[in-house]
């Protein structure tokens, strides 16, 4: 188990406080124990003395705590885990404050208090002293560790929060940009005389779209069943543009569907599927929507490139990796080979 640097738990290296609260604490410290003894300190010289044996004491138990913060804050990172995180630390501090003094009193002792007579200190005052002054380092790494959470937790927010506009406002864009509507209205032109039904049905479809657009724009994970009546409602408009050349097969066990998914994900996937891909009758573009065996969506397609494709803004596919780093541990995955274009979707099972 690799130990987490400071810069990633309290979000600063803690070298200035090390080198600015050792001497500091080592000034109280001698306070605290060598307090009624100042003027003899002074009249035999070994004030500084005194002073630098304390800096010894506190770097070694600082150092010591800090270790076993760095520890307890590699095993259990999670702010769920801060109960246990601090009672353990507490337990540990309590044990490790004894083992180190009888080993320090062991070394140190014949040489502060032989050589250089240094006065033995109330051994109650340096229990109590020695352990306030523990208590209060960790404190302070805590509430340093607490602050950086938060504030890592409100940066994610508004990163997360971003990628959601994003992807929001590409989708507008792509639905709302003169070749979509062109295509759309010219799809429709052909159906009203052509056959009125479908021309009604067309434009109830388009409703739908747009709406399921602007009502998840606050939405940061969506149930997949949802979503899927969305792409849909995409696939049909889909359809009576492309016909027979556009093949889509969407097969999903009932039990997913109350996963969560990232909103507008499979709207993006199949128009990234569809903008790079050939369709003609000669070359038919299939997409497929399943679940795998580990309980992921997969969106596949078979892989023909256009030799051209038209500029875009490349936010669809990173924007729905970006978005899934932030919400989870659990990566999506894209997989081209010769054949095919797979796109691997962890489904979550609740909204964090």
């Amino acid at each position: 188990m690799k130990l987490r640097k400071a810069k990633d738990i309290i979000g600063f290296s803690d070298t200035w406080l090390l080198i600015i609260g050792i001497p500091l604490i080592g000034v109280l410290i001698s306070i605290i124990l060598f307090g009624n003894y100042v003027t003899d300190l002074i009249s035999d010289g070994h004030l500084p003395v005194c002073w630098l044996a304390s800096v010894f004491y506190v770097t070694v138990f600082w150092l010591g705590y800090r270790g076993l913060f760095m520890l307890l804050h590699t095993k259990y990172p999670d702010a769920s885990d801060t109960t246990k995180r601090v009672s353990l630390l507490i337990a540990l501090v309590l044990v490790s404050y004894f083992i180190l003094s009888m080993i320090l009193h062991a070394l140190t002792g014949p040489i502060v208090h032989g050589y250089f007579g240094l006065p033995k200190p109330n051994p109650v005052l340096e229990i109590i002293g020695a352990l306030l002054v523990g208590f209060f380092i960790l404190s302070l790494y805590e509430g340093f560790a607490l602050y950086h959470r938060l504030r890592k937790t409100e940066l994610e927010k508004e990163v997360l929060e971003k990628e959601s506009v994003l992807t929001q406002l590409a989708s507008l864009k792509s639905q709302v940009n003169p070749h979509f509507l062109f295509n759309s209205l010219n799809t429709l032109s052909y159906l009203i005389p052509e056959s009125p039904e479908r021309a009604e049905n067309f434009v109830q479809k388009l409703s739908r779209v747009y709406r399921y657009i602007l009502e998840i724009k606050d939405e940061k994970l969506i149930p997949l069943d949802d979503e899927l009546n969305f792409l849909n409602s995409y696939v049909f408009l889909l359809k009576e543009r492309f016909g027979d050349n556009l093949v889509v097969s969407i097969n999903i066990d009932k039990k997913y569907l109350n996963r969560y998914i990232i909103p507008l994900s499979l709207q993006l996937l199949f128009e990234n599927a569809i903008k790079h891909n050939e369709i003609s009758k000669a070359k038919p573009l299939t997409i497929s929507v399943y679940i795998n065996d580990k309980g992921n969506l997969v969106v596949n397609n078979n892989l023909q490139k256009k030799n051209l494709v038209r500029q875009t803004s490349k936010l669809g596919l990173q924007n729905i990796k970006s978005r899934y780093e932030l919400l989870t541990d659990k990566l999506v995955e894209v997989i081209e080979d010769i054949k095919n274009f797979t796109v691997v979707v962890p489904l979550l099972k609740a909204i964090n």
